[in-house]
């Protein structure tokens, strides 16, 4: 017997009572291992959650005026969403070997964070391009980087002076080792070809590989080998049938983004076949003037959400063949009637006005990997106040295309011979503006060399500061070491 607190029990039901009292803490013991971690995970979580969403108010918080350039585009992107199957959303892979090209393509198939042609390269590739730039940079004169942002005619390498001035008089259609030495001299970015240069697949591939072997004999990277190839009553290659190339069309029948995508492959197939690395394609002009003549048909229409994606999806096609593209003509030429050749077109469009309809192509071209943009001669007095064309307007081109809207990519003029140029100014006066307003290349300067001695003296003279020179072949020299 035992007795506890007075009362006597018997000694076998007293250890029965105290070896369940044993199990029952057991249990306790053994619930409490398996429930206080997850308690201690899950409130662990819950502050994690609590933490990030604490950051993302922040993010999401940040104000931006409502008259903001971006802010404007991306009010209309959000009223009409992409389609989510727009092949434009894809990679950029630029290049003038197709296999490399294609190869870049497979890797990121399907990535729609692609920017720039060579934002899809592994960091350290990014890194060694840049270096390898700088490097390159660092080697030239300020005269030779100031032809590397010119872009000329084959007859502009030639030297009038000379006696036997054939190949510098319209059109060349073969060089032979005096290219070579006026590219030494003459260290140009590229060259742009016509109609009458090219008569057949044969004579273009050996002209175009000519100049690229002379340009290597020299110790310098490719040329931008140009050409306008949008298809329809704009193809220099595919309306001479000399070279039996189909041809695609007028843009106002492309009606879908695969078909869109058909046309870019069609014409990279045949350009890289030849030996081109640059298309001044495609037109992504909304077509907003219905008496526009110069644009017409060249335009995929006036809607701006299908004009971007079928834009893109042609420039996505050209990329697949190494062939860089080119969207024009920012602010959009198909606000206007008139024909920038001829002498001065303008809009009475406000930026508020663009910026919903014509610009919102260019607002995209960063995202869909469009490796240049083509500044419109367009005047436009309502935002400048004044006649001054667009490709010679710092406003346009480097605070709202490449501050606000965001574009890294290349900036090119439309050809400096034109009419809306050559009658309001001279040809040193409009070399000089266009490389103020923030132009990466010129094109067609009509006298080379009286454009680069005014750029050269504008910046010695301290108008145009050489870092910005240094920038603008930096951008050029890396899309280079791409192809």
């Amino acid at each position: 017997m035992i007795t506890v607190g007075g009362t006597v029990m018997r000694t076998g039901r007293f250890w029965g009572i105290m070896l369940l009292a044993a199990a029952a803490c057991f249990c306790l013991i053994a619930v409490g291992i398996r429930i206080v971690p997850g308690l201690i995970k899950n409130t662990a979580y819950e502050a994690e959650v609590k933490n990030e969403s604490g950051k993302s108010g922040k993010t999401d918080g940040k104000s931006e005026g409502i008259n903001d350039p971006i802010d404007i585009e991306n009010r209309a992107d959000t009223e009409e969403p992409e389609n989510e199957e727009n092949p434009g959303d894809g990679d950029d892979n630029s290049g003038s070997a197709a296999n490399n090209s294609n190869d870049k393509i497979n890797s990121d198939e399907g990535d729609d964070s692609a920017t720039d042609n060579n934002e899809n390269m592994e960091p350290d590739t990014m890194k060694d391009l840049e270096a390898r730039a700088d490097e390159i940079l660092g080697s030239m004169t300020l005269r030779e980087k100031i032809y590397q942002m010119c872009i000329i005619t084959p007859e502009q390498l030639g030297d009038k002076s000379e006696a036997d001035n054939e190949w510098s008089s319209w059109p060349v259609t073969k060089v032979d080792e005096r290219a070579g030495a006026s590219l030494a001299k003459r260290p140009v970015g590229g060259i742009i070809f016509f109609e009458d240069h090219l008569q057949s697949p044969e004579q273009t591939r050996k002209m175009l590989a000519d100049l690229q072997d002379y340009a290597a004999e020299n110790g310098q990277l490719p040329l931008f080998l140009c050409v306008d190839e949008e298809g329809g009553r704009v193809a220099r290659i595919a309306k001479n049938a000399a070279f039996g190339v189909e041809n695609v069309g007028p843009m106002k029948n492309v009606t879908s983004a695969e078909d869109a995508m058909e046309v870019g492959r069609t014409i990279g197939k045949y350009l890289s076949d030849l030996g081109f690395n640059v298309d001044f394609a495609p037109d992504a002009d909304v077509l907003t003037a219905a008496g526009s003549v110069i644009i017409g048909d060249r335009s995929f229409g006036n809607d701006p959400q299908t004009v971007t994606e079928l834009a893109a999806a042609v420039s996505d096609g050209l990329h697949e063949y190494g062939i860089l593209s080119c969207f024009k003509h920012f602010p959009g030429h198909g606000a206007v009637e008139a024909d920038t050749h001829a002498g001065l077109a303008y809009t009475d469009k406000t930026l508020a006005e663009l910026l919903e309809c014509e610009i919102i192509p260019f607002a995209k071209a960063q995202e869909k990997g469009v490796d240049m943009i083509m500044a419109a001669h367009i005047s436009v007095p309502a935002i400048l106040g004044d006649n001054t064309p667009c490709s010679l307007s710092k406003y346009l081109l480097t605070d709202i295309l490449k501050d606000s809207l965001g574009y890294e990519g290349l900036v090119i003029t439309d050809a400096l011979n034109m009419g809306a140029i050559t009658k309001m100014f001279d040809n040193k006066t409009a070399a000089v503006e266009a490389v103020k307003a923030g132009v990466d290349i010129l094109l067609m300067p009509p006298d080379l060399e009286a454009a680069a001695d005014a750029v050269e003296e504008a910046v010695r003279s301290g108008e145009i500061p050489e870092e910005s020179i240094d920038a603008f072949v930096r951008k050029i020299l890396f899309k280079k070491l791409g192809l």
